[in-house]
């Protein structure tokens, strides 16, 4: 799942030439890239859930956590193995079996769903500070499936984000 939002996302800045995706030691699969045609950079992480959920036809499958910076906007988004059918999608998340927060992730492809768009990267990167697992709990067109992922370098990966965006 998570090489397919690599391909994708790299379709729409173009790359310099092909790059491997590098796995880093907490888990995280990470590619930066330089545009051919205007030099714009990119950076995409991400990571797969630590238990599979099932897909549309019952098979086991891991949604992953996504963090990325195209087109100069840091964005966080999941992608979920079946069909999230709506504009947007609710998203219940706990860090830590803590708060219970309620988000509103925007449906762009009818498998990924982004953070409530640009800049509330920020509102995510806080609600995580800290922790070491999140949990979310998706409620798609099929039904509500909970998906939970290791922290462990997700301020890294958001730094590194944040860094591309502001070059």
């Amino acid at each position: 799942m998570h090489v397919a939002f690599i391909g994708v996302a790299l379709a729409l800045v173009g790359p310099a030439e092909p790059q491997t995706p590098e796995r880093n030691a907490a888990g995280w699969l990470a590619l930066s890239e330089e545009s051919n045609l205007d030099g714009a950079k990119s950076y995409i992480a991400t990571k797969d859930a630590m238990e599979p959920v099932l897909n549309a036809i019952g098979r086991p499958a891991n949604p992953t956590l996504n963090v990325s910076c195209i087109n100069d906007d840091v964005q966080v988004s999941l992608s979920w193995p079946g069909y999230l059918g709506r504009d947007e999608v609710w998203v219940d998340a706990s860090v830590d079996r803590g708060t219970v927060h309620k988000w509103t992730f925007l449906v762009s492809q009818r498998s990924l769903a982004v953070f409530g768009g640009s800049g509330n990267w920020r509102r995510f990167t806080n609600a995580i500070s800290g922790g070491q697992r999140i949990t979310f709990r998706v409620h798609a067109y099929g039904g509500t499936q909970e998906a939970t992922f290791d922290l462990d370098g997700t301020s890294d990966v958001m730094q590194v984000a944040a860094e591309t965006c502001a070059e």
